[in-house]
């Protein structure tokens, strides 16, 4: 209502909020009002993901090709 909001995040994310260019307050697993028109959130993951993948090809030649790997 009128622009104040609720902000709570997870002790995984640092949270950064900004006015006016200048850093508020910051840190993991805050919760908090701010007042939005004003303010600028930022959250961080801090855990990372690792992701599989693969693909099943056919070379030029017609050979099977299986590509494996991982993003993280």
């Amino acid at each position: 209502m009128f622009g104040v909001r609720y902000v709570k995040s997870s002790p995984s994310h640092y949270l950064m909020q900004f006015q006016n260019g200048k850093v508020v307050r910051e840190g993991t697993g805050l919760a908090f009002f701010y007042f939005a028109p004003k303010s600028t959130l930022v959250s961080v993951p801090l855990n990372a993901v690792d992701i599989p993948f693969m693909f099943e090809e056919t070379t030029r030649d017609f050979q099977a090709v299986t590509l494996q790997g991982q993003v993280g």
